[in-house]
């Protein structure tokens, strides 16, 4: 499904979330959190060597990107166990919003 990451992210007031005075796009929160070590990826290294590419594609896409819905499910616990709680319902709105727009193309 298509899901577009370059969205940049807010804080709850709605203020922009800004790292170095740069806004936080939706596609850094979600390659981070592919990258990063939980500790059940230990043992695991194909499982991070596939995180890593998706990662990568993730980063390098200019637009809208195509991302399964397994890999949304893997990116968005992900985020709920590593980012605050903004962070994480910034990202499933995105998320929520691509699924309904997928189910919905599905449906006509």
């Amino acid at each position: 499904m298509k899901v577009d990451l370059t969205q940049p992210l807010t804080q709850i007031d709605g203020s922009p979330l800004l790292e170095n005075d740069k806004p936080v796009l939706a596609r850094t929160v979600c390659a981070r959190a592919l990258v990063g070590d939980l500790e059940e990826d230990k043992g695991k290294p194909e499982s991070k060597i596939t995180r890593f590419r998706l990662a990568e594609k993730i980063m390098e896409a200019q637009g809208s990107i195509d991302i399964d819905l397994e890999d949304l499910d893997v990116i968005e616990k992900r985020i709920e166990q590593g980012f605050t709680t903004t962070v994480f319902v910034r990202i499933k709105r995105i998320f929520d919003q691509a699924r309904s727009k997928a189910s919905n193309e599905q449906e006509a």
